[in-house]
Parts: C-alpha cells; structure tokens; sequence
C-alpha cells in the first residue's frame, strides 16, 4: 500500500511541477497502482480463505483436547465427583 501512496504522490507532484513550470502534463502510473492494488485483493481473499479453515477446523480439535483432559481428570479426583457426573457416562461427540 506505501508503493501505491508514493506513486500517486509522485504523480501528482510531477503535475503541480509542469504546471509551475509550463511543461506538457505527465500522466500518472495507473497501470501500475492496478497492479498492486490486485496484489492486495489476492493477498486479502487467500488471508480470508485460510482465515475461514482455521476456524472451521478449530471447534473439533477443541473438542478433543476437552475431552481427553476429562477424560485424565475424572478418575484421579473421586471427591469432586458430583452426583450428576456418577450417573452419566461422559459422551464423545
């Protein structure tokens, strides 16, 4: 995005600088600007697309390691057992 800035203010600078000096117009580098600013859109939906696996793939990973710290927990500690937690089995999902 800062090579963009700076050729846009190159561009305009190279404008304000014909007409001070009465020299023909240079025209700006859009062709260039396009071509960086496609870089960033490319760079903004692949960010996106791992963006949207990370969080599909994190709700399962988070339920095994729920369930296998449970899992080592519940048999080494019987008095904080509760009476909910004797009459139910734990379910995997």
């Amino acid at each position: 995005m800062g090579k963009v800035t700076t050729k846009l203010f190159d561009g305009l600078m190279a404008k304000y600088m014909a007409v001070f000096l009465h020299k023909p117009m240079p025209s700006m580098d859009f062709g260039y600007i396009g071509t960086i600013l496609l870089l960033l859109v490319g760079f903004y939906l692949i960010s996106t697309l791992f963006s949207y696996v990370q969080q599909s793939r994190w709700p399962a990973c988070r339920r095994g390691i729920v369930y296998d710290m449970r899992k080592d927990v519940t048999p080494s500690s019987p008095a904080c057992r509760s009476s909910t937690s004797t009459r139910r089995p734990m379910a995997r999902s």
